[in-house]
């Protein structure tokens, strides 16, 4: 008997042969300091030496490394192993598969053999359905047509016996037939003779009935509702309410020429007295298409009268057109508002507002004011207004400057009553708000023309009050604008339902660009007053010639120069009365110049010292002769200069400012005279 040989266990496939290594001696070293993120090898070799020699620290990191590739190549082979066993397994698979697709396809094949008689008789039993389907199709259309065809009979025979006058019950019939036939009408094929015949037919009706219900509609409306129902059945609507705008409404209301607005008016009194009295015949017939046949029907015959009778005024060219053009639309926006069913015939109530030329008014209400504004904002052509012109002010302060008053009544135009149309409300604001921009354009630009200028004047005044009424002009139109926008804009804007609240922020915004403008000019009048008045307190120059060597006696009043500051000042005043922030502007200009007047001074009295020193070296002092009871020609300098200190220290305690320059110069003075006295 044979020995069996025990099976032994398959050997894994192995990539590298893999060294074994027994026990591995102790290390010199810990082995977990490589795994440490801060290793360092100066650290790593100072702990190394304190256990072994260099040459045991060597052995045992060869010994290491040694373990470390044997242990790769175990890994590297079990991972070959790994990979050798799912191949194996996947080669497997693949023969599972295929030996399943196989019998699948057998099973298939067997399906359908055993199939195959069914699905014929199947497919014989749906193609003789849809042949029944298609013959009960034909059978249904040759009966619609036989019935369609019949009732066109009876239509054509009701036609042709029509009873005069007409009756209740042959409308019945007719609208049994009518009915009939276009329950059919949408599956006529066009072009064919039953479409043909219908067409034919109808052609014929729609004179006829359109006829009679002209004749009750203008009398007692008894049979309009079932007339209407047949003609609207049949599509002839839009026809009969033409033939009853043309043949009923236009021929009672004839327009005279010369008095267009009147008969407007009239037309729109009839349209609504025609709609009560046929709302009041046919009473419980009003309500449903009847209401919306004779709403369309007097709509249409408004949009007709105005088209026919008024073509010049629809588009106005002319001041007359114009102003017929503003009552026509006043009058047909109210019809328009008070529609009592507007809401259902908005497209028409749109195509009458739209027979009126909205923007063709605009353009002529405004165009002719704009170019005369656009020619007047031209510096070249500034203009104050006459005694005359400013007069229409009344109590108020007048504006000053023609361009001013061209932009104030062009605004004031287009949202006065006789002007003013709701439904162009936007325009009107957008060319309020280009009014209000070229006014600050045109301040501006005068400002820059006159401050460019060398000369004192412009037009023939000083310069300072052609800008300070420059200045009164922006502020009353912006003043003016604003109060308006309160009293009329905003009233007219909420009609409309409109939030008033963004057209309030483009009024403050301008009037803040306003206030900037002014200010600038406030800054330009003070500098021109500052000028005037330094080339007045110049004059104290000239003091010291007027008494050296002059024996004038002691003077007692002061200088003339100081008159003329005075003068300037209290005209500068008096101009911008009604600018507060101006005002306050000047009193402080007079402060800074009285400094400079103060400076001056101060320069004078050091300069008459110096000379009145020199002259009495000169005349070596003991051989000058006091004249004039013992005054010398320096303290009636000194007295002159302060006499006109005291003045200008007046002027400013009247203005309520204090200048403590000033006081310093006065007791400088004192103190000199009381010196020369002593």
């Amino acid at each position: 008997m044979e020995d069996q040989v025990e099976p032994t266990s398959p050997q894994s496939p192995k990539m590298f042969p893999s060294q074994a290594v027994s026990n591995e001696p102790p290390l010199c070293f810990n082995k977990a300091h490589f795994t440490r993120a801060d290793f360092n090898v100066e650290r790593f070799m100072n702990l190394a030496r304190r256990r072994a020699t260099l040459k045991e620290i060597h052995n045992d990191l060869r010994a290491y490394l040694r373990s470390i590739q044997n242990g790769m190549i175990e890994l590297i082979n079990d991972d070959y192993a790994d990979f050798v066993h799912l191949s194996s397994n996947l080669v497997a698979l693949q023969e599972s598969i295929d030996k399943i697709e196989a019998d699948l396809n057998l099973a298939w094949d067997d399906f359908k053999t055993s199939t195959k008689a069914p699905v014929e008789i199947s497919n014989e039993v749906e193609s003789k359905c849809e042949e029944l389907s298609k013959n009960r199709d034909e059978q249904i259309k040759l009966r619609d047509r036989i019935v369609f065809i019949q009732a066109l009979e009876r239509l054509a025979y009701l036609l042709a016996n029509t009873p005069s006058p007409l009756n209740m019950l042959w409308l019945e019939q007719f609208l049994s037939a009518v009915v009939e036939t276009s329950g059919f009408r949408e599956n006529l094929v066009p072009g064919s003779k039953e479409d043909m015949a219908y067409n034919k037919l109808t052609a014929r009706i729609q004179p006829v009935l359109t006829e009679q219900l002209i004749l009750s509609l203008t009398s007692d409306c008894a049979l309009l509702p079932m007339l209407f129902s047949i003609l609207q059945l049949c599509g002839q609507v839009d026809q009969l309410i033409s033939k009853i705008v043309t043949a009923v409404l236009l021929p009672k209301i004839q327009v005279k020429k010369g008095k267009s607005l009147e008969f407007l008016v009239k037309a729109i009194d009839f349209v609504n007295q025609q709609r009560s009295d046929w709302k009041k015949k046919l009473g419980d017939h009003w309500q449903g298409g009847v209401e919306g046949f004779i709403d369309q029907t007097l709509l249409t015959f408004m949009i007709k009268f105005v088209e026919t009778n008024f073509a010049a005024i629809l588009c106005p060219t002319t001041p007359e057109d114009v102003k017929q053009f503003h009552g026509f639309v006043t009058l047909v926006l109210d019809f328009i508002m008070t529609w009592p069913t507007a809401t259902a015939h908005s497209e028409l109530l749109r195509q009458l507002r739209a027979k009126f030329q909205m923007l063709v008014y605009y353009k002529m209400t405004t165009s002719s004011p704009t170019k005369k504004i656009d020619a007047e904002i031209d510096p070249a052509r500034f203009g104050f207004l006459t005694a005359d012109e400013q007069k229409i002010f009344e109590d108020d302060v007048p504006l000053n400057c023609r361009a001013s008053l061209l932009i104030f009544n062009a605004v004031q135009n287009v949202w006065a009553d006789e002007t003013f149309l709701l439904c162009i409300t936007d325009r009107y604001w957008d060319f309020t708000l280009r009014m209000l921009a070229k006014h600050q354009a045109w301040g501006k630009a005068m400002v820059s023309t006159i401050m460019a200028l060398d000369e004192s004047e412009f037009m023939g005044e000083s310069k300072w009050k052609v800008l300070l009424k420059i200045r009164q002009d922006l502020t009353f139109v912006d003043q003016k604008v604003f109060d308006m926008a309160l009293e009329r804009i905003w009233v007219k804007l909420r009609e409309l339902g409109i939030d008033t609240a963004p057209f309030g922020q483009c009024l403050t915004k301008n009037s803040q660009k306003v206030k900037a403008d002014c200010l600038a000019i406030d800054l330009q009048i003070n500098t021109l007053l500052q000028a005037l008045l330094k080339k007045e307190y110049d004059h104290v120059a000239d003091v010291p010639r007027q008494y050296r060597w002059t024996k004038k006696p002691m003077p007692e009043q002061h200088s003339e120069y100081v008159d003329a500051a005075k003068g300037i000042f209290n005209d500068f005043l008096e101009h911008s009365a009604g600018c507060g922030d101006v005002t306050e502007l000047l009193r402080g200009s007079l402060a800074e110049t009285l400094s400079y007047f103060v400076e001056k001074a101060d320069e004078v009295l050091k300069s008459v010292l110096a000379t009145g020193s020199s002259i009495s070296r000169f005349k070596k002092l003991d051989s000058v002769i006091l004249q004039d009871g013992g005054h010398s020609d320096e303290s009636k300098i000194r007295h002159q200069i302060a006499l006109d200190a005291t003045a200008f220290k007046t002027l400013a305690a009247d203005n309520e400012i204090e200048v403590e320059l000033l006081n310093g110069l006065l007791d400088k003075l004192h103190d000199a005279s009381r010196e020369t006295d002593a």
